[in-house]
C-alpha cells in the first residue's frame, strides 16, 4: 500500500501537495518523496521516513513550478527499502516524473527486456520499471515534441508489457505543455480519482481524501 498525489494548475504545487500527501500519510510511513516541474526542470526530493521528517518547510519553500507529484511509501517490493527506492522516479529521457500505487508482477522480466534495449533499473521498487517502459515507448516513437496520441500509444504499451495492479501518475510535457496524466492497470484494479476545482487546477490521488482538504 502506497499513496500518491499529483497537482497542476496552481501557483506554487510544492506546498499544496504536501498537504494533500499528509491527509495520506496512513497509506505509507516508509518514506515520501516530492517532484516539481518549473519552466523545464524537474526538482525531486525524496527521504525516509513521515512526510514531516521527509520534506521540511525549508526543503518544500524551495520547489518551484505549478505541477508536481508526491508520495508516500510503504514497501511491497525489495527485501529491504532505502532512499533510492522512494518514489516519485525521474527519467531525464524524455523527461518524466513518476509515481504509483500498486504491485508489478513481472519486474525481473522486465528488467531483462529494458536491459536488452539499453534501460537499466536501478531500484527495488516497482515504479520504476513502469517509468522506464513508458519512456522507453516514447522516445522509440520520437526523441522530443511528444504530443497526446504519442502518450496514448505509450500507455497502450505499458499496459501490454506490465503485469500487475497499478494506477500510475506522471507529468511531463504534452503538446509542448507540462501536462499531469493518470492511469490504472487493464483491469483497473487499484484505486484512483481525479478532479478539478474553479481556479482551474486539476489533482489525482490514490485516496479522494487528499482532494477534499484542496
Amino acid at each position: 500500500m502506497c499513496g500518491f498525489v499529483g497537482l497542476i494548475g496552481v501557483q506554487s504545487a510544492a506546498p499544496s501537495l504536501v498537504i494533500g500527501l499528509q491527509a495520506i500519510q496512513h497509506r505509507g510511513q516508509d518514506a515520501a518523496g516530492l517532484g516539481t516541474w518549473h519552466e523545464g526542470q524537474f526538482s525531486l526530493e525524496k527521504e525516509m521516513g513521515l512526510v514531516t521528517r521527509a520534506l521540511p518547510p525549508s526543503v518544500v519553500g524551495s520547489m518551484k513550478g505549478s505541477a508536481g507529484i508526491g508520495h508516500v511509501r510503504y514497501p511491497t517490493a525489495g527485501p529491504q527499502a532505502t532512499r533510492n527506492d522512494a518514489q516519485p522516479f525521474l527519467t531525464r529521457r524524455p523527461g518524466i516524473l513518476l509515481a504509483h500505487n500498486g504491485n508489478v508482477t513481472n519486474v525481473p522480466q522486465l528488467a531483462r527486456s529494458l536491459r536488452e534495449e539499453g534501460w537499466h533499473v536501478l531500484s527495488q521498487c516497482d515504479a520504476e520499471p513502469i517509468l522506464l517502459v513508458l519512456a522507453e515507448a516514447l522516445t522509440r516513437r520520437r526523441p522530443e515534441g511528444h504530443g497526446k496520441d504519442d502518450v496514448v500509444q505509450a500507455v497502450r504499451e505499458v499496459h501490454s508489457r506490465v503485469r500487475g495492479a497499478y494506477t500510475v501518475v506522471a507529468l511531463l510535457e504534452v503538446d509542448g505543455e507540462e501536462t499531469l496524466i493518470c492511469f490504472r492497470d487493464p483491469h483497473a484494479i487499484r484505486p484512483g480519482v481525479f478532479g478539478s476545482r474553479e481556479d482551474g487546477a486539476w489533482m489525482a490521488a490514490s485516496e479522494s481524501v487528499s482532494l477534499d482538504v484542496l
